[in-house]
């Protein structure tokens, strides 16, 4: 019975709703105003940014958990923005090196934790485990 109507109705397109023709879809793969421009990134980039990213997952459920202190020496604060830097994405071993700095002056982006190797040493335990992965 749903399949007559979806039959009757165009083929499963919502009742009122136009058919697309070609040049619409070519026209809409233009870049307009409401468009994201999209990068390719090389695998080894995409390796660095899952790296950095479940480093970070793990480092909030810890924070937020309260499972390593908050005071703990082994989180560091980066921002979304330090993933990219002039050359292009950063590695993930230069994203957790003490020495960076979080985030630029005037920099807006999205602040997350991070672990740091060397710190403490429930968060060695876990980062050795990633790094086992």
């Amino acid at each position: 019975m749903k399949s007559r109507l979806l039959r009757r109705r165009g083929k499963g397109r919502v009742a009122g709703q136009s058919k697309v023709t070609a040049q619409q879809e070519e026209s809409s793969d233009e870049q307009g105003p409401g468009h994201m421009q999209t990068t390719a990134i090389r695998p080894e980039q995409s390796l660095s940014l899952v790296e950095i990213f479940l480093n970070g997952a793990i480092a909030s459920v810890l924070f937020s958990r309260q499972l390593l202190k908050h005071s703990s020496p082994a989180y560091s604060t980066r921002c979304v923005a330090d993933l990219l830097d002039a050359s292009g994405t950063v590695t993930y071993k230069s994203l957790l090196e003490p020495n960076t700095v979080a985030g630029a002056a005037g920099n807006t982006s999205q602040i997350f934790k991070v672990l740091i190797q060397g710190r403490s040493e429930k968060a060695d335990k876990i980062l050795t485990l990633l790094v086992c992965m």
